[in-house]
């Protein structure tokens, strides 16, 4: 074959018709309107300078994490365990991951009270410790569900059942899934990178950095399989960047971050409008809350919200002690914070 003079590439390239663009999805869709309130205050109750005056004036302290999770291991999602210790005691349960050992872990929280032992979570069969970032807790019915590993590119939730998770929490040993399920929705690109319990089943929706994503909601069956409710097009837009989410009857609450020197947000948003430009700015409310924010959950009429910020991986890196130029972590948070789920609604 005859190779081409430089001249002629140069030509041959000019002439190739350009390859298009890839089309948004239509999950990402956003005009940027949507401003968060984020004028620091005087005062923070946490560590590091304010991230809003409005976080600062919403949530307060809340209980401590355990010491043992936050040295060995990187908090992520959280979920509520209703009645755990009877009428009126819930035991948040708090995932995290060692992305060093390969592990995931769970340890559970009564607000204000007890802290359970930290067992290892394992894969269906008892031989395999979790390798994920185990973002999403949520439960539904006797059963607990925990984003797991991706299988095939396609996302999984590990399913444990509750009296065997009552076990693991007493003794400490390892705790192993009863199954390992599958989200199919019938679009590539999802992840299960948040779960939130809502009824008889969970929302489970995809982080991105980049722009926004979505969500599904799955009901869990009698056996405790999930099941996509609609279709592919059933989703609902979720913030960029979203780390957790919790549900009422009424309202979503997201919380969104991405890097450990940047502000968190808080989004409230109204049920019923898929897209986040259609509700805002009746039915959004943004505000930006400390570096790191994970998981949130509901307890009796408040939210909980979890941070990465305090853990082993991250609390030596402080902005403020001169150490590092960059690559520093904003607000080293070692408690959950609360607010109320009726003040946080009533913002729209």
């Amino acid at each position: 074959m005859r190779r081409l003079t430089p001249a002629l590439l140069v030509a041959c390239a000019l002439l190739a018709p350009a390859v298009p663009a890839a089309a948004a999805e239509p999950w990402e869709r956003a005009d940027e309107s949507i401003s968060c309130a984020d004028d620091e205050g005087s005062r923070p109750f946490y560590n590091g300078p304010s991230a809003s005056t409005v976080y600062d004036g919403t949530f307060a302290l809340a209980r401590a994490v355990p010491g043992p999770l936050l040295d060995g291991y990187v908090p992520q999602g959280l979920g509520t365990w209703r009645a755990w210790g009877g009428r009126g005691v819930d035991l948040l349960v708090q995932s995290a991951y060692n992305d060093t050992t390969d592990r995931a872990v769970i340890v559970g929280m009564v607000p204000g009270g007890a802290t359970t032992r930290m067992p290892v979570l394992v894969r269906p069969g008892g031989r395999d410790p979790v390798d994920a970032h185990v973002g999403g807790v949520a439960v539904v019915g006797p059963w607990l569900f925990v984003a797991g590993e991706e299988v095939g590119g396609v996302p999984t939730v590990l399913r444990f059942p509750l009296d065997r998770v009552r076990e693991r929490l007493a003794d400490g040993r390892p705790l192993t899934a009863a199954a390992e399920h599958r989200l199919e929705v019938g679009t590539s690109g999802f992840n299960a990178s948040f779960l939130a319990a809502d009824g008889d089943g969970f929302w489970a929706g995809t982080f991105s950095q980049d722009a926004r994503n979505r969500m599904y909601r799955f009901r869990v069956g009698p056996k405790g399989g999930p099941r996509l409710i609609g279709t592919s097009g059933s989703w609902i837009q979720v913030p960029k960047k979203t780390q957790g989410l919790a549900v009422t009857r009424t309202h979503f609450f997201f919380s969104t971050s991405y890097g450990s020197e940047n502000r968190s947000n808080v989004y409230v948003v109204r049920r019923g409008r898929r897209d986040l430009d259609d509700a805002y700015p009746q039915d959004v409310t943004c505000f930006a809350a400390p570096s790191m924010a994970e998981g949130i959950t509901l307890s009796r009429g408040r939210a909980f919200l979890s941070f990465e910020s305090g853990s082993y991986k991250y609390r030596g890196d402080a902005c403020d002690r001169g150490i590092f130029e960059g690559g520093c972590t904003r607000n080293e948070i070692t408690h959950l914070h609360r607010a109320s789920v009726r003040a946080l609604q009533g913002m729209t």
